[in-house]
This record gives C-alpha cells, sequence and structure tokens, in this order.
C-alpha cells in the first residue's frame, strides 16, 4: 500500500512539472532563430541559385547573372542592397551617369505627370538600372557560389583538391 501510494505520487509529480522545471537551468537560454546576416543571405541565396540553375562542365559550375530569370534577378540585387546597408544612392543611375539618362527622365515625366504609366516607367527604368549597376559584383558572387557549390559536392564524393603546379590548374582526386 506504500509502495503503491510512493509510485501514485511520484506520476502526479511528473505529471506538474514541466518543461520549465529543467534541473539543468536550461529555461531561457534559447531565445529563437538567429538572425543571418545580409551578406551572409546573400551568399547562401547565390548558392542556391548555382544549385538549381548551374550547369556542369565536366570541371566546374557555370552559371551566368544574365541567365537567371528576372525575379531571380531582382531578388539577388535586393539581397545585395540590404547587405550595402541599403546604399542606392548611385544604382539608380544604371551604367549612365549623364544628365539625360533613362532614370532622370522618367522621374521628370512622372513628376510632370503622375499616373500609372509614368509610375510604371520610372519604376521600369530604376529596375533596369539597379539590375545593371549591380550585375558585375553579382556576377562575382555567383561566380564564387559556383566554387563552393563544386567543393562541397568533391567534398561529399571524398574528393580532394591539389593544384598542378605546372598548369596552374585544380584537379580532384580521391585520397
Amino acid at each position: 500500500m506504500i509502495q503503491n501510494s510512493l509510485t501514485q505520487s511520484h506520476i502526479q509529480m511528473q505529471q506538474q512539472s514541466s518543461w520549465r522545471d529543467d534541473p539543468f537551468t536550461l529555461v531561457g537560454t534559447v531565445k529563437g532563430v538567429a538572425k543571418v546576416s545580409h551578406a551572409k543571405a546573400l551568399t547562401e541565396y547565390a548558392e542556391e541559385l548555382v544549385y538549381e540553375y548551374g550547369a556542369y562542365n565536366g570541371q566546374e559550375y557555370e552559371l551566368t547573372f544574365a541567365q537567371l530569370p528576372e525575379y531571380e534577378q531582382n531578388e539577388l540585387s535586393r539581397l545585395h542592397l540590404e547587405a550595402t546597408d541599403r546604399d542606392a544612392s548611385e544604382c539608380v543611375y544604371g551604367d549612365d551617369f549623364s544628365i539625360d539618362n533613362k532614370y532622370v527622365c522618367a522621374l521628370l515625366a512622372m513628376l510632370q505627370d503622375d499616373c500609372v504609366e509614368t509610375q510604371e516607367a520610372f519604376a521600369v527604368a530604376t529596375r533596369k538600372n539597379v539590375i545593371l549597376y549591380y550585375s558585375k559584383y553579382l556576377q562575382e558572387v555567383i561566380d564564387k557560389a559556383c566554387c563552393v557549390l563544386l567543393n562541397n559536392l568533391n567534398g561529399e564524393d571524398a574528393l580532394r583538391s591539389h593544384q598542378d603546379n605546372d598548369a596552374d590548374d585544380i584537379n580532384w582526386k580521391k585520397f
């Protein structure tokens, strides 16, 4: 009878306790999901793009910024703007810094006649200029992501890289 009472008492105590009664006092140590830096988000997104759209030519992965769909170019550019603390001071001009560039002309037209058509023309000109301005840098980000993907996949296959001193090439071998 005493044994049954002790067992029943023990079961009741277990039911009343919760994860908050942690014997290791871990409560409060997990605050939630850690924030990923904008630069890290940019590189991870580029790696995903290479995985999805890249082509393996027998030695390396290849992907050009121009090959990406428009929505992927937009997202990559947005992530880059976030990674550079939203500095959009020059990118809106694209590669044309003249007084009559497409951005300024579209802005002036919209300011003169603020309607749906001029707003759309301004938005299109701005987006195209931002994409054009960042395309070279984003190609470098994609090129690095191509190398990372190749290294990761070859590492999974237990391949190791070594550099050929004569030809300055990097070769992959199983060791």
